[in-house]
């Protein structure tokens, strides 16, 4: 009964669109969860951190100020917990402060705030961007193989030993009824 239930109700969340600008509460669920917990989060962090550095260089390349293009990227489909760190960003350079501390306090990364440094680097935002972009977009797309290639035999494994369990399930109780029975003929 349980199966009815759930598979249906898993294959409607797995497939449902996403609402970045207004989440459904599972997809809200999920995100936090998948933001704490230890593996998930690092993928979510690149995986938010890909789409964000594109989003920004796009942005700077169509000659937006830094506000509009850090406004651009809380429209992209990325994790909640991930956006809240975004609108701080924004909030605080809307303020006025600099640009790569505002990122620093907002624990966006220390690669990003040295791709806005003004002391480091004076005008070289843009490559530095695209940098950033190719080396996270590699490093995601790296990890997302290996764990895929880990988890394949893993998940084959899993297959066999519940196929194994249901067959021994099924036909368990056959054996032991005939077992019983051969116990009742007499020679």
């Amino acid at each position: 009964m349980t199966i009815l239930v759930v598979v249906p109700v898993s294959i409607r969340v797995r497939f449902r669109p996403r609402r970045p600008e207004k989440p459904y509460l599972l997809s809200r669920i999920g995100d936090f969860l998948k933001w704490h917990l230890p593996v998930l989060h690092w993928f979510e962090k690149n995986y938010s951190m890909v789409h964000v550095v594109e989003l920004l260089r796009l942005s700077f390349n169509a000659g937006y100020s830094v506000d509009d293009a850090i406004d651009n990227t809380l429209g992209l489909d990325v994790n909640n917990c991930f956006r809240k760190r975004l609108k701080e960003w924004l909030e605080k350079v809307k303020r006025g402060d600099n640009i790569a501390t505002a990122i620093r306090e907002s624990k966006l990364g220390p690669a990003l705030a040295w791709a806005f440094d003004e002391q480091v680097n004076q005008g070289n935002t843009l490559p530095i961007l695209e940098t950033l972009e190719s080396f996270y977009r590699s490093n995601y797309s790296y990890y997302v193989n290996l764990a895929r290639f880990i988890m394949w035999p893993c998940v084959t494994l899993i297959m066999g030993v519940t196929v194994g369990f249901v067959a021994y399930a099924i036909f368990s109780p056959g054996i032991m009824v005939i077992k019983s029975l051969s116990d009742l003929v007499t020679p």
